[in-house]
């Protein structure tokens, strides 16, 4: 009964920016039809998950203790019995620890999914990741205090390490770049659907296709007699002249992404770049009248096939996400202009398109004005998404 005069009474005291950061956390998703049951489904599977794997650690555990133990005891002395008796035991747990680490369901992308769908459930879905990890710790520091016998503090720093090595492989960061390609090429997709129902609605038509199949990528390597060697990209100016970026500058002793204008090329270059068929028309056409001594090494794909190929982990663990970014209300870069957002540096991402009502257009001039309804288009990696995740933007 007193809860609605409490809300009024604390919604008076409250400062007018903390109640705007409120509505905007609690925001529904428009999308929402009220009969979601993506968190369900997605109950279901973690905690049917959960007690599947507790069980079967919880079993492998006590056996250990209570069986393999004094077996190996008896067999030898009591340093090697315990190491052996730990080894054995974080083998076979080892699966069932991962497993109850990856998100590798029925339904991969019911996390993002819901995650992306809705602000408020970013603190329910954490809450239950940190879960999964106690879980985990746990078990793990039973392995190292009760079986190796290590003091508690060793056993804590055993734990940790243990779980990062589980956690960090490349095997597993592959898998989950992988399901997240995907995932945001669902999202760019449901971004762009809205914006051209919003202007079918306001009764404009447009005539573009999806941004992420006119923008293209291919890789060039520069010839060792290439006339670009020792100059830098601002000298070059690929954007200024061509429209197209250098997302990539990899040598044989390193790669560098999303180089500055003050970097110098250097011989055995490739370039990873990105522009559309009519910008890489025009660059090639310059590389044979202007002798440029530069060669395709890897054709043209659009960015969306670049983003679903299906290379090894190596490849996969470097490789390039595009995100579609509507500006509203809330967007922190509402009414400022590209070179006054910082975004490169800010977001750790290029920006490489912008599609304003009708109107699409590839590398925005820095003077562009962000106004509310368009449809930013940023490509960067794993720490972009992490930024933007973090400002709650996606």
């Amino acid at each position: 009964m007193a809860a609605e005069p409490a809300y009024q009474f604390t919604k008076k005291l409250l400062p007018q920016r903390t109640l705007e950061w409120l509505d905007r956390y609690t925001e529904e998703n428009p999308d929402n039809d009220g009969k979601d049951s993506d968190w369900r489904d997605f109950l279901r599977e973690y905690f049917i998950r959960i007690l599947i794997f507790t069980t079967m650690l919880s079993a492998v555990a006590l056996g250990s203790y209570y069986y393999l133990q004094p077996y190996l005891s008896g067999k030898m002395s009591a340093p090697y019995s315990n190491l052996l008796t730990a080894l054995l035991t974080l083998v076979v747990m080892a699966p069932f620890l991962r497993a109850v680490l990856v998100n590798k369901t029925n339904h991969p992308e019911l996390f993002s999914t819901l995650w992306f769908k809705k602000r408020s459930n970013h603190i329910p879905l954490t809450l239950l990741l940190f879960l999964k990890i106690l879980i985990a710790a746990a078990f793990l520091y039973f392995v190292f205090a009760k079986l190796l016998g290590l003091q508690s503090l060793l056993a804590a720093l055993a734990t940790a390490g243990a779980a990062y090595f589980i956690s960090s492989s490349d095997w597993l960061m592959g898998e989950y770049l992988r399901m997240e390609s995907r995932f945001l090429v669902n999202l760019n997709e449901r971004h762009m659907l809205k914006h051209r129902e919003a202007l079918a609605e306001a009764g404009e038509e447009h005539l573009y296709g999806w941004f992420d199949e006119e923008l293209q990528l291919a890789r060039y390597k520069i010839c060792e007699d290439s006339p670009m060697i020792g100059q830098t990209l601002t000298q070059l100016a690929f954007r200024e002249l061509y429209g197209c970026n250098i997302l990539q500058v990899s040598t044989p002793e390193e790669v560098i992404d999303m180089p500055g204008g003050h970097h110098i090329l250097q011989k055995d270059s490739t370039l990873l770049m990105i522009g559309t068929d009519s910008q890489f028309k025009l660059f090639d056409t310059a590389i044979n009248t202007q002798r440029l001594c530069m060669t395709l090494v890897e054709e043209p794909i659009t960015m969306r096939e670049f983003m679903l190929r299906e290379d090894n982990d190596k490849e996969n663990l470097s490789a390039f996400l595009s995100c579609a970014i509507t500006i509203d209300k809330h967007s922190p870069i509402l009414g400022k202009s590209l070179k006054d957002t910082n975004i490169r540096d800010d977001w750790h991402c290029l920006v490489i398109g912008l599609e304003r009502g009708s109107y699409t257009m590839t590398n925005p001039n820095v003077s562009l004005v962000f106004e509310k309804g368009d449809l930013l288009w940023v490509l960067g990696k794993q720490k972009m998404i992490n930024q933007l995740v973090r400002e709650e933007i996606l």
